[in-house]
């Protein structure tokens, strides 16, 4: 049963009993209030709506010692008078905020800054919005000098009013212990700090607080509360719990003493708890880190060191006496920067100020000069060791010596550097070269197909048009080889995937490859599997792929021997093979078979020609359709097996059967305009055209080419891109801005065969874009489709 109040209206229990129940008798009693807030060890002010102070608590007056008078005054000339930058600036944000929002603040600081007096500060404080007597919003601020708590703790039972508001902004709990009824009452932190439920009015039995204790510290805070009640004594001391709501172990420190009764006898015990856990932790962890740096000190290869709280190094300093050369007295305070180069000083010395000011950790790089003389390049890295109330005690920081690192990284990227260009100049040459070499093929495919069309041909004449035609092909193979790999390197090439079937693939490598392999008198053993299987590609690169394989195996193959194609399904996966019974590869290459300009076999009887990117092209296509290519030898002389795996199509619908339309040969005449600087190609060309019965005219420069349109009124254009005086752009943006050249069909040839070529020449208004050498067999389906068209 509670304990009957005594009558005793000036009893501070009946003062801290009422405001606990009543808020409407606190604002009764604003008068008594007020008398507690002027005598109240913790400082309270008030700031009104025009920012000027209007009341300043005796607990307040030290803060505002040096300014005078105080009441009426401007608040921020108040706070600049009293405080630096930039800690004036946000206490009168802080003030600012709250006055207009309402939203209160509510924060420990540590202020080391104060104009008067230079010592550090720490106080609890809280800002929040009330309303005046004459309803104009006003901001109190009260705050706890935690330093001097213990005093304030001494008064207890005079000023428990004033502590529970301090429990607010502090985290304080408030306690009162009736020994009679053996009854205790708790504030709400109270009930927060042990994790117990509140009760409707704060009272709970001794037993419940006893529960929370661990058993084996229960005798000994038993104990200690009994020599408190019988010596009458204040006592401050630290124990265990374990918290009721989540069973977490809690540090509690605890301060309490008596209050005794007319005969002098210990009536009620009252006390403030404080949950010091985490305070604890630190102190735990600072012990085990400083026991971890003196080990670390040892064991580290940089060039360790410690300044004080203010950044300036004192005491024994032995890595940096050793690296430097400097005794304790040269490297005192600030002197070890006469160890830092010279152009390095001044932006180090404020680096580290600013760093030691804003408490951050201090990330640097500077030139030292080492003991035997040398400068040495630096990284730097400090950090503060902070003390549990969040005071820096010292600064640790190391240097590391990175010189050789930063010339190995300088080598590093000249190296890189240098090989990059040699990269890029290497792929522009492929390029060039490639692009160059286009010119001089079509003069000569077009010599070929005039030789076909002549009538009158004996045998010999058609045993070297084939033998011209052979070499021809291989070697625009050639070129086209340097173009892709070319492509592939720049990133430029792009995959057209469909669904197709794997035989089609296979068809088409196996139909080019043919005449070498027949040449060689070589027997090719093609094995697929009944079913069809499919897969997502690009059917003309990944044909290319399998031609590349089955030309290398007829090149390194013997005379009359086999080559077998074999396929089949395994999982998810198609595995292709080429295998031959050529010369072979030794182990010691096969590592390296992929690689750019390698050539398996370079002795001379050997030699077969090429440039040795055939494979290199075979890896990166594969890889681009999400395969991989293994090559295997059991050595020379042995042959050579090339295995080429592909995920397998997740679709397995068999698509529909592309129609092949039949050649339509050409039924009457066309003008026809070819306009090319290389004359060669040019004439043979127009020789051709004619021999197919059209009427042709021929420039071989770009102004040229627009006159003889202009005259000639040509229905289609055949016009090379790189033209001399005038490009093939510009001549076909003239032709098309003229009346008659709107219906004109203009085909660009040029030896750019990339999608932004396409692009380019379709934006400039060429109906078609084809690459040099012109197939004359694509030319001849293309002039007929558009000589139909026109019917």
């Amino acid at each position: 049963m509670t304990q009957k109040m005594p009558e005793n209206e000036s009893d501070p229990s009946r003062i801290i009993a009422a405001l606990k129940h009543s808020e409407e008798r606190l604002q009764a009693a604003n008068e008594s209030f007020r008398h507690l807030v002027e005598r109240s060890p913790f400082g309270i002010y008030i700031i009104d709506a025009d920012f000027r102070l209007m009341r300043v608590s005796d607990g307040a007056q030290t803060v505002f010692a040096n300014v005078r008078p105080l009441i009426g005054r401007d608040f921020v000339e108040v706070i600049h008078t009293i405080w630096e930058e930039p800690f004036a600036s946000e206490v009168l944000a802080i003030f600012r905020h709250t006055l207009e929002t309402g939203e209160p603040y509510h924060a420990t600081k540590t202020i080391e800054n104060r104009r008067d007096i230079k010592v550090v500060e720490s106080y609890d404080w809280k800002v929040e919005r009330i309303t005046s007597p004459d309803d104009r919003f006003c901001v109190v601020c009260h705050f706890y000098d935690l330093s001097e708590r213990n005093r304030y703790e001494a008064e207890l039972r005079e000023q428990a009013q004033r502590l529970r508001l301090a429990t607010q902004a502090s985290g304080v709990g408030i306690w009162e212990w009736n020994l009679i009824s053996n009854e205790a009452r708790w504030d709400a932190e109270m009930f927060r700090i042990y994790g117990i439920t509140p009760t409707p009015d704060g009272v709970l039995n001794y037993s419940d607080w006893r529960e929370t204790l661990f058993p084996e510290d229960l005798e000994e805070n038993e104990n200690a509360l009994q020599e408190t009640i019988e010596h009458h004594a204040i006592r401050r001391r630290v124990f265990r719990i374990r918290r009721s709501n989540d069973g977490e172990c809690r540090n509690i420190q605890s301060m309490e003493t008596v209050r005794k009764n007319d005969k002098n006898e210990a009536e009620w015990m009252v006390g403030t708890n404080l949950d010091v856990t985490e305070r604890h932790r630190s102190e735990i962890a600072l012990r085990e880190s400083e026991q971890r740096y003196r080990v670390a000190t040892t064991a580290v290869s940089g060039v360790v060191w410690t300044n004080n709280a203010e950044g300036l190094m004192i005491g024994e300093q032995p890595n940096w006496a050793e690296f430097t050369g400097q005794s304790s007295e040269e490297y005192y305070g600030f002197g070890w920067s006469k160890a830092v180069h010279p152009d390095d000083i001044q932006d180090t010395i404020e680096a580290w100020t600013r760093a030691v000011a804003e408490r951050s950790t201090f990330i640097y790089q500077h030139r030292v000069l080492r003991r035997d003389g040398e400068w040495r390049v630096c990284s730097i890295r400090a950090v503060p060791i902070v003390d549990a109330d969040q005071s820096i005690r010292e600064w640790v920081g190391v240097h590391t010596d990175i010189t050789e690192r930063i010339h190995n990284e300088e080598r590093l990227r000249q190296l890189a550097s240098e090989l990059s260009e040699a990269h890029n100049r290497k792929d522009e040459f492929l390029a060039t070269l490639a692009h160059e070499l286009r010119n001089p093929l079509a003069p000569i495919r077009n010599g070929l197909k005039l030789m076909e069309l002549e009538a009158d041909r004996s045998a010999k004449i058609e045993d070297i048009r084939s033998m011209i035609e052979r070499q021809f092909t291989h070697m625009v193979r050639l070129v086209d080889d340097l173009m892709d790999v070319s492509r592939i390197n720049q990133g430029k090439l792009e995959l057209r995937k469909e669904r197709v079937q794997l035989a089609e693939v296979l068809s088409n490598a196996v139909e080019t490859s043919r005449p070498l392999i027949e040449q060689m008198n070589q027997e090719l053993i093609v094995a697929l599997p009944d079913a069809p299987l499919f897969i997502d590609a690009d059917i003309a690169r990944l044909a290319q792929v399998f031609l590349n394989l089955l030309n290398n195996a007829a090149k390194y193959g013997k005379q009359g021997s086999q080559i077998r194609l074999t396929a089949e399904l395994l999982g998810k996966e198609i595995s292709v093979s080429v295998k031959d019974s050529g010369i072979g590869i030794a182990a010691e290459q096969l590592p390296y078979l992929f690689e750019m300009f390698i050539q398996v076999e370079k002795s001379l009887e050997n030699s077969q020609g090429g440039l040795g990117i055939g494979l290199t092209l075979v890896k990166r296509l594969v890889e681009m359709h999400g395969g991989i290519v293994e090559a295997h030898s059991e050595g020379p002389g042995k042959g050579s097996e090339f295995i080429v795996r592909l995920p397998l199509s997740v679709e397995v619908s068999i698509p529909l059967e592309k129609k092949i339309e039949e050649e339509s040969p050409l039924t009457s005449s066309q003008r026809i305009l070819v306009v090319d600087d290389n004359q060669d190609g040019a004439n043979t060309l127009s020789l051709m055209l004619r021999l197919m019965g059209n009427e042709v005219r021929t420039a071989y420069d770009g102004q040229e080419g627009l006159e003889v349109a202009e005259q000639f009124r040509p229905e289609i254009v055949i016009l090379d891109i790189g033209l001399p005086k005038l490009n093939g752009y510009e001549v076909c943006s003239r032709i098309r801005a003229q009346a008659w050249g709107k219906d004109v069909v203009l085909i660009a040839v040029t030896g750019w065969g990339q999608d932004d070529a396409r692009r380019r020449s379709k934006e400039a208004g060429f109906d078609q874009h084809m690459v040099k050498p012109v197939d004359p067999k694509a030319l001849m389906r293309m002039l007929a489709t558009i000589h139909n068209a026109e019917q």
